[in-house]
């Protein structure tokens, strides 16, 4: 297990042009109105803001639902499709259409926002990369991240991630343990198998050319899902499903604690258990999550002491909810950057500043 655990959040991923939760919606219907979808995703994305303008009307009698946050409102289909209702939607059968429909306006908004530098990784993921490059054997990174930042700036700097997914064989164990607790857009979900990975490294020249597409001077996009969806299965030759595995923000997480996500998220307890050092980057801890909060609490239920847990966050409300999460013992040890630290006016909550920061705060770890 290792010494130290990055947990990354959604704000990691903002520089390269993922919208973060609360506005992830805007930039959804931005996209919409752009007319740049793919063929037959404009009628899912028309769906999810049927059902948005529905729930507004029950708004009124429960401040429950933070209808502006994705995950929120992916918690809220969930629950109408699971009971077959959503009230002011005009076809019965619209509800069970949700849960997928929603799925695909994550999976497109991420993959027309971000943006792939045409050299390199995205700012600032290749120097996190370089930074874990020489410490792999003792981190491992927990991520909610659906993006493939991360992954790519992995593959450019020679690092393996290893997904800890069930069924991985021999060589696709990496150098780094890279958890996506809440899925991936390269991971395929088959019947028979499982989750199976559509790996960076193992992409051929003619996969790469239908996932990579330009987006203007010397940048691209990744639209990685096409290289999974509709296809078959390496090991067993079934068909994928639809969409990638894109795990929803509840405790019921849309039927995959039965499939491979098992033991990504044992993995992640065990990685918990044994932390010296906790650093979280980006992750605002949101209440609709109440699946990591137990996550945390027992995960860290073991005799390791905690050293240090340093929180990197530009939003200093976060730092309340924080202080609810932890217990006595890790509130000692506890540590949240945010504003404005230094000379240079810098943001040190954020990502690409929260990387020349974390090595002194760390110490001598």
């Amino acid at each position: 297990m290792s010494k130290l655990v990055f947990i990354l959040g959604a704000g990691c991923s903002v520089a390269a042009g993922a919208p973060t939760m609360p506005k992830f919606l805007d930039v959804a219907e931005s996209i919409s109105r752009s007319k740049k979808l793919f063929v037959g995703d404009q009628e899912k994305f028309d769906l999810v803001f049927k059902a948005y303008d529905c729930l507004q009307s029950i708004y009124s009698k429960s401040s429950e639902i933070d209808l502006l946050n994705i995950e929120s409102l992916f918690a809220a289909f969930e629950m109408a499709e699971t009971t077959g209702v959503l009230r002011g939607l005009a076809e019965p059968h619209s509800a069970s259409q949700l849960v997928r429909s929603i799925t695909r306006m994550i999976v497109r908004t991420l993959e027309l926002s971000v943006r792939f530098p045409g050299k390199g990784a995205p700012i600032p993921y290749d120097r996190f990369c370089n930074w874990c490059k020489s410490r792999a054997e003792d981190i491992s990174i927990l991520t909610f991240n659906y993006d493939l930042c991360l992954d790519w700036a992995f593959h450019l700097g020679g690092l393996r991630p290893d997904y800890r997914l069930p069924n991985d064989g021999p060589e696709d164990r990496g150098s780094i343990d890279l958890l996506k607790l809440h899925g991936s857009l390269n991971w395929g979900l088959c019947e028979q198998c499982g989750i199976v990975p559509k790996r960076l490294h193992a992409l051929t020249q003619w996969e790469q050319g239908r996932v990579l597409s330009a987006a203007g001077p010397d940048e691209f996009r990744m639209a990685i899902t096409d290289a999974i969806s509709n296809q078959t299965c390496s090991r067993c030759s079934k068909s994928f499903h639809e969409e990638p595995v894109i795990v929803p923000p509840t405790w019921n997480k849309g039927g995959f604690s039965s499939t491979s996500m098992r033991t990504v998220w044992a993995r992640a307890a065990e990685h918990l258990a044994e932390a010296e050092y906790i650093v979280i980057i980006g992750y605002s801890v949101p209440q609709t999550d109440q699946f990591f909060h137990y996550l945390y609490a027992l995960g860290t239920m073991s005799q390791t002491r905690v050293k240090k847990i340093l929180v990197y966050n530009p939003d200093e409300s976060v730092e309340d909810r924080y202080r609810r999460l932890l217990g006595p013992t890790a509130i000692s040890r506890f540590k949240f950057i945010s504003g404005r630290e230094d000379i240079t006016g810098a943001e040190l909550g954020k990502f690409e500043n929260a990387i020349q920061r974390f090595s002194r705060d760390l110490g001598n770890w």
